[in-house]
Parts: structure tokens; sequence; C-alpha cells
């Protein structure tokens, strides 16, 4: 470390020291000699380069920290240089000449001692020649001081002695100095480790002092902001962003996120944050990247994504209402995403049980990871069975050549959400049982085992519990699943939120067909909040659409209500309706036609409204068919 300081001399013997240290110490020390302006013009000839600490002593020391860049650590006046300096005129009378700190030392020496001093401090080098003149007029043995009192002294006749720093007073500068060169290099390596960070960061950093002075300028900055980092450097950061409050971030302690700045033409995101040190704000850091890269990367990722069906594109902020029993279940949700344990979601159809589910896997910490979802009730056991873990080629005939992945692994690090898993098969709820225990599936004709990570978030519109005394469900497999229950309350439960989702689904019709904003009389709002929707929240939807696309010049009168009320009591009384005359199999085959017909001849709809799987429903409808034909 030693070769990393410069030692100036003031004095031979201060010379001699500093080579005898530097020797003990088996190291290479630059050493010259010089006094005041001599040794400022020894040290310009010197190569600095590779210098960090310069050591020097008394008003020459003083006179180098002005004139150099590099910290000078002081060669300090111990007790001991002063003791050696007036002990042998202990029997004259002394005249003491320095700084405040030689002064004080020569002051509790004297007492010990009974010496016979004069003090002469001074405080700037001029005063010496003024402080000499006195003392020649005083009746002065010797006049002890520093090397410039001393040679002032010398020149105006006086007897002199010079207060010498020991090898006590040399190793201490010399220590300070050392410990000064390893804090600045430790600081230089942070500050390389650190700027090799930033250089390679694909956001433009920026980062300020308390001040608002730019400190720090990386090369993504330079290209975003179309200036270089010695143009901007100390500059007040408003004079290239002008858009940003830095003040409030500095004053306030509070970060600006996401804040959209135009720049050279640019459209640039930035978000600002505090830097606090000690509990005070000293400087902000800035991240800005490109908007239409970011964008670009966005619609690349979502392409992606989209193409495989695995996103998730719901989040709780999309679940409108404010009535207490739904506050509730997303409160719920919330805490429950936060914990990587499988959910189970109770709820009517229409209620919004995958919105729910997207929003839950959006709040995780699987937000970055695919979602898939998947209607259990849509598909045939055999067809989900395969959807779900996959096979190999040659598993089944019309196997895809090479196989395919299942459900299971493409949610892998993901969710999988299971969608009216009362509908599910026996045989298959098993496999998924030893999924969730075992983390592992294995394909349809497949013979090696392939680990997932995945989440599972169930839902049903019916009590499990209910299909578990009926033998239709996995009494093992409830246990698994209904460890997190979440009940979405049905609309009618939740009667205060039915204006504000009205609004919302007018508003967001009229913009997709591009007319007015949709006006309704007073009593249109109190019959549509009256209606208990059993279909609940995508019924409602569907009213509000055709009420949209029905009104004149985007007004809903009361009168026009009557179509959507005579539709609504037709579904309520449906069942009244129908002939309970005849066989089992002629009234049910009449249920089942009376409700395929409300639904819009939807079989999944008319499935879930009869409570049996689709692939029942096409048996039924099989038979309607062949009695039809007779």
């Amino acid at each position: 470390m030693l070769n990393k300081i410069l030692f100036v001399a003031t004095y031979t013997e201060m010379s001699e020291i500093a080579h005898l240290v530097a020797e003990q110490r088996g190291e290479n020390m630059e050493i010259v000699s010089g006094e005041l302006y001599e040794a400022v013009r020894r040290i310009e000839q010197c190569d600095l380069s590779n210098k960090e600490v310069i050591i020097c002593r008394g008003g020459t020391a003083r006179l180098l920290r002005k004139s150099f860049k590099l910290p000078v650590v002081e060669v300090e006046v111990c007790a001991y240089d002063i003791l050696r300096a007036v002990y042998k005129y202990k029997n004259n009378r002394i005249a003491v000449i320095g700084a405040e700190n030689v002064i004080s030392g020569v002051k509790i020496i004297e007492e010990i001692m009974g010496l016979d001093i004069c003090y002469f401090p001074f405080t700037f080098e001029h005063e010496i020649e003024e402080k000499i003149d006195n003392i020649r007029g005083m009746d002065i043995d010797v006049v002890v001081g520093d090397t410039v009192a001393v040679r002032v002294a010398k020149r105006k006749g006086l007897a002199v002695e010079l207060i010498k720093s020991g090898i006590e007073s040399v190793e201490e500068g010399i220590d300070k100095a050392e410990k000064i060169c390893s804090a600045i290099l430790h600081e230089r390596e942070k500050n390389s480790r650190i700027n090799a960070i930033l250089e390679h960061l694909n956001e433009g950093i920026i980062v300020t002092d308390e001040h608002s002075r730019i400190v720090m300028f990386n090369r993504i900055a330079e290209s975003l902001l179309q200036r270089s980092t010695q143009d901007v450097m100390r500059a007040h950061l408003n004079t290239i962003l002008p858009d940003i409050d830095i003040q409030s971030v500095l004053s306030g302690g509070r970060s600006i996120s996401k804040q959209i700045v135009r720049v050279q033409g640019t459209m640039i995101v930035a978000n600002t944050v505090p830097i606090i040190v000690e509990e005070k704000c000293k400087g902000v850091a800035i991240t800005c990247e490109d908007v239409t890269k970011i964008q670009e990367l966005e619609q690349k990722i979502r392409q992606t994504l989209s193409k495989r069906g695995l996103v998730a594109k719901h989040r709780f902020d999309d679940i409108l209402g404010n009535s207490e029993t739904i506050r509730d279940a997303i409160n719920l949700s919330k805490k429950y995403a936060r914990v990587d344990i499988t959910v189970l979601i109770y709820g009517e159809s229409g209620t919004g049980k995958e919105l729910f589910a997207q929003s839950i896997h959006n709040h995780s910490e699987r937000k970055n990871g695919p979602f898939i979802a998947i209607n259990c009730a849509t598909l045939p056991p055999s067809l989900l069975e395969s959807t779900l873990f996959g096979y190999d080629e040659g598993a089944f005939t019309g196997a895809k050549k090479g196989g395919r992945k299942g459900m299971f692994e493409l949610a892998h690090n993901g969710t999988l959400f299971l969608d009216e898993i009362t509908e599910m098969d026996m045989s298959i709820q098993s496999k998924i049982l030893r999924v969730l225990q075992e983390r592992e599936v294995m394909r349809l004709g497949g013979d090696s085992i392939v680990p997932v990570n995945v989440r599972i978030i169930a839902a049903s519109n019916k009590k499990l519990f209910h299909a578990v005394d009926a033998n239709l469900f996995r009494e093992d497999l409830y246990y698994r699943i209904s460890v997190l229950n979440i009940n979405i309350p049905p609309l009618r439960e939740r009667r205060d939120d039915i204006s504000l989702l009205i609004r919302h689904f007018a508003k967001k019709c009229c913009r997709k067909y591009c007319l007015p904003p949709l006006q309704m009389e007073d009593n249109v709002m109190r019959h549509l909040c009256g209606y208990d929707w059993p279909g609940n929240v995508r019924q409602l939807e569907n009213a509000v659409q055709k009420m949209v696309l029905s009104s004149e010049n985007g007004i809903f009168r009361e009168k026009d209500i009557a179509h959507l009320q005579l539709e609504m009591r037709d579904k309520e009384t449906a069942d009244d309706s129908l002939p309970l005359e005849g066989t089992l199999e002629e009234i049910s085959r009449s249920v089942i036609l009376a409700v395929l017909k409300e639904e819009g001849y939807n079989k999944t709809k008319t499935a879930h409204r009869l409570g049996i799987t689709r692939v029942t429903l096409n048996k039924h409808l099989s038979v309607c068919d062949m009695e039809m034909d007779k």
C-alpha cells in the first residue's frame, strides 16, 4: 500500500525517518524533500497517476491541500515531539510559536515541568514575521516552533529549536494514509462494480444528489435522452427531464412510478425513487425505458402466450362491486393468492368464478407463469384425461405423432383452473389426487414420470360435500382441494351492485358499438335492481346489451322494459309451463328441450342448468331425436 503514498519531508531528519519506516515494513514509498512552494514544485515533477495520498506536516501540508486534489494527511505534532524540543531548554526562557495544537501541547508540558514559556500562536503564515519581531524585543533565550517559524527566527538572528517529528508521529501519519488508501481503493472497486452493472442494464439510469444535480448517467440514458454523460454531469435534472417533479421526491421522500414523459420526440416511462441515507433524502434514482420497446416486448410476450391460451387477462380491479359480500370475497381471495395452496371456489353459474381464478393467479407469485383453464363438464372422460395428462405417440388410435403435453405440463410453474370439477369422472379424480400428492404426471401410453409444479384452483356451482355424500366425488380428493374456500355471492345477494354493473356494461357496450351513452328513465333502474337475476352477472350483461341495442336514440324508457320483464318472467315460470303428464321419459324430454331453448340451444349452458354433463345431455338428445323420427 505504501507505493500509493507520496511522503513529503520538510527537513532532512524527517526524510530519514520515513525511509526507515518504509524499510521496516518491507515496502517502497516515494519520498521527496521540500518546504512550502519548493515542496509544491517538487511534487509537480512527480507522477501522481498512481498515487492516492500525500503525507506532510505543518504549513506545508496546508499549502499542499490547496494545490493538489489528492487527500493530504498531516503528520501531527505529538507530546513526545514537543517534549524533546523543550526539555533541553528547561532552565531557559522559551518562546513557542505555532498553531493552536502545538500551543496546547506545550502548555500541558509547562505545567508538569514548571518551565518558563511565552506563547505566540498564529493562524495564518503571514503573521509569523510580526510574531518574530515581537519576540526580538523580549528577553527570550530560544524560539521553538515548526519549520517555517524556525526559518524566519533564524534569519532574524534568534536562537532556534525545531519541533521535529519522531518515528511515532511519522508511523501514525503513514498508518492514517494507508487506511485512506484502502478506503479509496475499496470505494473505487465498489463503484466499478456498480458502474459495470449500470452499463449493462437495459434501462436508462440517472442518479442525482440532494441538490438535483446529476451524478450518474449510464449509456442507455445517453441513448434514450440523446445527451452525453459529459454534457449532463452536475447539471440540474430538470434541464433534461423538466416534467419530473424531483422536488416533491426530495422533500417528501415519495416515489413516482410509471410516469410517461416525452424527450426529444421519444415517449419514455420513468420511475423516480428517493435515496434515503440515515432517514434523510440524499438524492433520487431514476430508471427510464422507451415506451415503444416496452410495448413491442409486451406484444411479443402476449402473442406467444395468447397463441397457446396461457394468459390470465383479469385482475381484482376488474371485479366490480361495493357491496360487503363481494368485497369480503375479493379481500379473502387476495389473502389466499399470497400462499401457494389449492383454492376451491363456489358460486352459481354466471357469478364470475374464472374471473376470480385469473385474479388470484395474477396476484400471486406465479403471475409470470402460465394460466390454463379447462371446463371439466365440456369434455367426455377419455378426452378430458388425455387433455389433462397428455399422451405419448401411439397411446391410442389417432394420437398425434410425437405425442402431446397435457395441461399439467403446460401449466408448469403456473396455475391450472379446473372449472365444474364435480363433473369429473372418478377415475380421473384419482389421477388428479396423485398429481397433488406427488407433483408428477405420467402421460397416457407413457412410461416416464414428468415432475410438475402447478397450483390448482378448482371451481364448482355445487357444494362438493354433497357430491361426496352421493359417491360422485372422492372424499380424499375433496379434503385435498377444499383447503382454502371462497364463496362468490349471487347477484340477488348483492343488489346494491346491480346499478353499478348496469352502468358499466352499458358504457362498455356503447363504446364497443360506437353508440351514444345510454340514458334510462328513473323507474327502469328500479325494476332491474328488483329482479333476482338467476343467471347472475352473465345474464345481467346480456340483458344490458339488449337494452343498449334496442333503445331509441340512446334512451331506454320504462315502456321498453316490458319486453325484458316478459322474457325474464318466462324464464322464471318455465318450469310451471312444462307438461307433467306422461311417462318419466316424456317429461324429461320436455324439460331438456325447454331448457335447451331457453339457453339459446347452447348445450354447455343447458348441461349446467340441468346439473348433468354434456355427454349425458347428448345421450338424452339422441333419444329425443329417435323419438321424433318415430
